[in-house]
């Protein structure tokens, strides 16, 4: 599509739908606008988490460090149980966990066994470890009554990962597990990309602050905390900006003043085409550039993408739902790629309507769905919940998600395949 200037916009209805834009075609755009960031710093591993490791994070020495026991019980040479079971040894000492390798000597030629505790290094010249629940130890004598194999019970040095093994590949959001790992590795400090800068904004006169008092007319502003919320789950403290009104000069000048301040500026509201819908008039009037603004999508067909100099721009629908939705579907994935992690588009995953429903073909549309039974063997059934509106939030407390289906579907039934994404804490 080419670049659009505010009178390439300006369309009468009968052009309408011939100008909107797929929603996969929309992605691709709104993904050109943003590129990797090149940045990176060095954390505390503590506080590492959720962030993209920048670099592959590799092995520094072989795994485990050492030889030891994979429990309690005693360590022997098999070598020194000689003839057949039972064999009854002196114990001539115990190794636990932290003590040195050679605390205990061993005497070959008086054979004897070892308690050891696990975790414990086993000493040299020891081979297997018999657990404690299979012999029969007092008087600081230990009676065995069958031979162990060779090796048994140990967990060899090196045996579960060789020295400059990939841990954690660059491009890798950590996770608690993967902290662990490194952790386990003597990892202290780590580099990771840098966060990206964001900033949030909504416009409307008829917008409340939570906890003010609203006037007659007025609405609370739910978008911003809840946009606010979302880029919280995925690790990025983005700057509040407050509220604009619905004044065009005043609009103009709150946007030329974020030129390259941000790498990705977030809007809700005032992109439709009303006589008060000025964020697009004064997005080009300060020198933005925009690129698309009209998605084949339900709801959230106003998406505004551009460009602020150097900062990507996605101005969202004012309505609720449909601005949850465009934050899904066109912001997630943008911020996945400044971070150099795959867009993740989400609506992977198939799931069974147990409902029918009649639609008019033309936008694909995404909307709340709880399941109504749960599979062990293959995908849920779910069911649809709330109408085609884009206003409340309300059907989300009772969903266990959001399905969507494509732009050509004109009716669904019981049985019918359909693509959803389940909500994450």
């Amino acid at each position: 599509m080419t670049e659009l200037q505010m009178q390439d916009v300006e369309c009468s209805c009968s052009k309408d739908a011939a100008s909107l834009l797929s929603v996969d075609e929309a992605r691709r755009i709104a993904l050109e606008l943003v590129a990797p960031l090149q940045g990176c710093e060095l954390l505390p591993l503590a506080d590492a988490l959720g962030r993209v490791v920048s670099r592959d994070l590799r092995a520094s020495s072989a795994m485990p460090f050492f030889d030891n026991s994979a429990m309690d019980g005693y360590a022997v040479s098999t070598q020194s149980l000689i003839g057949e079971p039972p064999w009854q040894l002196p114990v001539s000492g115990t190794i636990a966990a932290g003590d040195s390798p050679n605390s205990i000597g061993v005497d070959r030629s008086r054979p004897a066994a070892v308690r050891i505790l696990t975790g414990a290094p086993v000493t040299a010249g020891l081979d297997a470890v018999i657990p404690q629940e299979e012999v029969d130890g007092r008087d600081g004598k230990v009676t065995i009554h069958r031979r162990p194999k060779l090796g048994s019970n140990i967990r060899f040095a090196g045996s579960d990962m060789a020295r400059g093994a990939l841990l954690v590949g660059a491009g890798t959001r950590l996770t608690s597990h993967l902290v662990g790992l490194l952790a386990a590795n003597g990892y202290n400090f780590i580099n990771v990309v840098q966060l990206p800068r964001i900033a949030l904004f909504s416009t409307g006169d008829e917008l409340a602050q939570p906890g003010a008092r609203a006037k007659p007319g007025q609405i609370y502003d739910c978008n911003k905390p809840m946009l606010m919320a979302m880029l919280a789950q995925m690790g990025i403290a983005a700057d509040d900006l407050g509220s604009l009104p619905d004044d065009l000069s005043a609009t103009q000048a709150f946007l030329s003043d974020c030129h390259n301040r941000y790498d990705l500026l977030i809007s809700t509201g005032s992109v439709s085409v009303g006589e008060r819908d000025f964020l697009q008039s004064a997005f080009v009037a300060a020198g933005g550039l925009v690129k698309n603004w009209k998605v084949a999508i339900k709801p959230g067909k106003p998406v505004l993408f551009g460009k602020l100099g150097n900062t990507a721009f996605t101005g969202l629908p004012g309505n609720p739902f449909a601005a949850y939705v465009g934050f899904c579907l066109f912001v997630k994935p943008k911020i996945n790629r400044l971070l150099s992690l795959e867009p993740g588009f989400g609506f992977d995953t198939t799931a069974i309507a147990d409902f029918s429903w009649e639609r008019k073909q033309g936008r694909l549309e995404v909307f709340p769905v709880k399941v109504s039974a749960w599979s062990s063997s293959g995908p849920p059934e779910v069911t649809r919940l709330g109408n085609s509106v884009s206003a409340t939030l309300y059907p989300l407390a009772n969903a266990d998600g959001l399905a969507q289906v494509p732009a050509e579907c004109i009716a669904v039934r019981p049985g019918d395949k359909i693509l959803w994404q389940q909500f994450q804490m």
